[in-house]
């Protein structure tokens, strides 16, 4: 599916009528370098592109995906999905960096009482 033959309401109707090709190519092409960007700069690497994409998705979708009906088409999609995106992670990030760091947590105190012991 070529992303540049679709215009930005093409693009918005396809989302809102969960058309995966659509998802897939806007989400995973035309935002993968603005999604890996906030993975390197918000999460330092540790969360991947598949995952953001997922989150992100799920924030919109928990709305009935009233996010994407709020877009005026004053900007380009691309750019208003970045800025919320930039904003559903910085709020969420805590969440994010608690679920990559938790499930090690144990591992590290018992090594660490192990190394003092």
């Amino acid at each position: 599916m070529d992303k540049e033959r679709f215009t930005d309401q093409e693009i918005v109707a396809a989302i809102q009528s969960n058309d995966n090709k659509m998802i897939e190519c806007f989400f995973c092409q035309k935002c993968s370098k603005m999604l890996l960007n906030i993975a390197a700069s918000m999460f330092n690497k540790q969360v991947g592109r598949r995952e953001l994409i997922s989150k992100l998705l799920l924030s919109m979708g928990s709305n009935d995906r009233d996010k994407l009906a709020k877009f005026d088409f004053r900007s380009s999609l691309a750019k208003w999905i970045t800025v919320v995106s930039i904003r559903f992670f910085s709020k969420t990030k805590i969440r994010f960096v608690s679920w990559t760091i938790l499930p090690n947590l144990s591992k590290i105190i018992t090594t660490s009482k192990a190394a003092s012991a």
